[in-house]
């Protein structure tokens, strides 16, 4: 969109009025999009602690050599 109105290619008030369009339907998408992100990120932080603490308090015995 830039480029057309840079170019020349659309007349500047069609240009800003589609880019403020643009502008607004993709804020309406990144607030939904950069809270499920934002879980998502505390989700794995999650899942790597746990698996931490699991591993670093379980003792583990390896049978050698019985068959």
């Amino acid at each position: 969109m830039l480029v057309f109105l840079t170019t020349g290619c659309i007349s500047l008030h069609h240009g800003r009025k589609a880019l403020r369009r643009t502008i607004i339907f993709t804020s309406l998408l990144l607030i939904p999009l950069g809270g499920s992100f934002i879980r998502l990120v505390r989700q794995a932080e999650l899942a790597a602690l746990i698996q931490q603490v699991l591993g670093n308090r379980t003792v583990t015995f390896f049978a050698s050599g019985i068959n």
